[in-house]
């Protein structure tokens, strides 16, 4: 549900009902698997307000998402109950002139207890340019406060990933592109559900650069 108060400010509101089954390698394939899973259900809640012009936007949302049968690796996998997740999102993005525009996000997660792989807070940043048949475009991400186990136990280091994309159109059909990842070599971790030093945290790769081409037919 949407009301505009004017042309350029409204508020929102939204609720949903979902439910996510058990993913096969969950349930039969690889450990920890569990045949006895049963689907995660969720009751979404959302508010907002938005203001945007020609070349502005900014929203903030916020939203509590409850639950029950959250999936979860304790181990082995197992539905953990009920479950109570909320937060805020703002969002904003701005357009410079027709070669450059921005964008930036920022998200707070509170997951209650259940912190094992949810990050509480997230950035964004995103900068794009665009001059004739060139294209750039700037990425940077942080993620802070992030946890491989529950009840904010065992917190893995906060980082920072900035990366870039270069590319230029031949044609309608071809480009050639360079794409820089973590550009600065950050050493960092991440939560992946699988067994790993002990924890399901995997080690991330450092800077890496690809060139590459893209043709659509």
């Amino acid at each position: 549900m949407e009301y505009s108060f004017t042309e350029s400010f409204l508020v929102k509101g939204l609720y949903s009902r979902g439910f996510r089954s058990p993913y096969l390698n969950e349930l039969y394939l690889v450990p920890p698997r569990n045949k006895n899973l049963k689907a995660e259900i969720v009751n979404s809640y959302e508010i907002g307000t938005e203001f945007k012009n020609d070349d502005f936007v900014f929203n903030v949302t916020g939203f509590v998402m409850k639950g029950d049968n959250l999936i979860q690796k304790v181990p082995p996998l197992k539905n953990v109950g009920e479950y109570e997740f909320k937060g805020v999102e703002l969002y904003l993005s701005y357009f410079f002139n027709k070669f450059v525009d921005a964008q930036a996000g920022y998200t707070y997660f509170d997951a209650g207890e259940h912190t094992q792989g949810r990050p509480q807070d997230k950035i964004d940043l995103n900068v794009n340019f665009n001059i004739s048949r060139w294209s750039l475009a700037l990425n940077g991400m942080y993620v802070g406060n992030y946890y491989a186990k529950d009840e904010k136990q065992d917190r893995l280091d906060d980082f920072a990933v900035v990366s870039a994309k270069l590319s230029f159109a031949v044609n309608d059909n071809i480009k050639l592109f360079v794409d820089g990842e973590n550009l600065t070599n950050q050493e960092y971790e991440i939560f992946l559900d699988r067994e790993a030093d002990k924890y399901p945290i995997t080690k991330m790769p450092g800077a890496a650069v690809y060139f590459g081409t893209q043709i659509k037919f």
